[in-house]
């Protein structure tokens, strides 16, 4: 069996033991209850701020890559589609589909539309460790959550310094790739040329202190978006939380939905909700309903949009099916 197939069984398997443990706890007459005092005005206005962070993360993707803003309904079309792929299917599908339809869409070389999605997940990385660090700061005695934390946030610093490295490093690492293409058949040499090509150009860009501010800047403005989602819908359920409660759910599921699981990430995000809420002496059952609203809410907004977007690339995204097909 392929390490593809394993990650796939092990993230069913640990979709099934997160939903099994949570139904066998759960107190469902709270969990009912908790459906019937729901405040639907919050929850519109959490469909908007999902949207606004959609509409600002296409952005911050076309600003790293290099684009004008005549290129954003390319990458807003492959920004939803991507979203709503890693909502519906396992492992992350939707990071590699977004590049290539990207590539098909904008016209853009594989290297720059890889090299600028993932400046964007490290922008992200960035500032969960922020979010994370804040988090730690305020609940003491979560087990080795300091450490993870930290080390969070230095990943992402180093890997957005390695890459800025790479871009000024032209000189150095272009001789290697010749070199090494060189004892590769032309054909694929000369993918491996473009490829690092694209690549090289994208991460140069970002050496620019102005551009690198702007990703950063859009980032933080990604982040409250992110984090009114939570709290509207906090603020739906008529729970009066303090101020962290929100960024804690977002650093909760952020970590819980790195994890292998099944399509929709059943379980986990239950589960993510759960522990994220419990801090706040939210009761499993309402943290379970809390969850589903959640999933709800990005799944309504999400799925027609990129139904939308599909639609009207119906032939670019043949063209990728058959282009990964080919691959592997």
């Amino acid at each position: 069996m392929t390490a593809r197939k394993w990650l796939l069984a092990a993230g069913f398997l640990l979709s099934a033991t997160f939903l099994a443990a949570i139904l066998w706890r759960m107190d469902w007459p709270v969990f009912v209850a908790e459906f019937r005092n729901l405040q639907y005005v919050w929850l519109g206005a959490a469909l908007i701020f999902i949207v606004f962070g959609m509409a600002l993360r296409a952005l911050r993707w076309g600003l790293a890559a290099g684009m004008p803003m005549i290129a954003f309904p390319a990458f807003w079309n492959s920004a939803v589609i991507g979203i709503a792929l890693n909502q519906i299917y396992p492992l992350r599908a939707g990071e590699v589909i977004r590049i290539f339809a990207l590539r098909k869409m904008a016209s853009v070389p594989l290297g720059q539309a890889a090299t600028s999605a993932l400046i964007d997940r490290l922008a992200d990385a960035l500032l969960l460790g922020v979010c994370a660090v804040a988090v730690v700061a305020t609940h003491t005695g979560l087990p080795y959550a300091e450490n993870l934390a930290v080390v969070t946030l230095i990943v992402a610093v180093a890997a957005l310094m390695t890459i800025i490295l790479f871009g000024k490093g032209d000189h150095i690492w272009r001789r290697w790739s010749t070199r090494w293409g060189g004892r590769v058949p032309a054909k694929f040499a000369e993918r491996i040329q473009r490829f690092y090509a694209g690549a090289v150009q994208t991460a140069d860009q970002i050496a620019s202190p102005i551009r690198l501010g702007k990703i950063l800047v859009l980032t933080a403005i990604v982040f409250v978006c992110d984090i009114a989602v939570f709290f509207t819908v906090i603020q739906s359920f008529g729970w009066t939380l303090p101020t962290i409660a929100p960024v804690t759910v977002l650093v909760f599921l952020a970590i819980g939905t790195s994890l292998p699981a099944a399509p929709g990430y059943a379980g986990v995000y239950q589960l993510a909700c759960v522990l994220a809420l419990a801090l706040f002496g939210v009761a499993e059952s309402s943290a379970v309903a809390y969850s589903i609203v959640l999933q709800i809410c990005v799944l309504v907004t999400i799925v027609p949009l990129a139904a939308l977007a599909a639609a009207a690339h119906r032939e670019e995204l043949n063209a990728v099916r058959s282009e990964l097909a080919k691959a592997g």
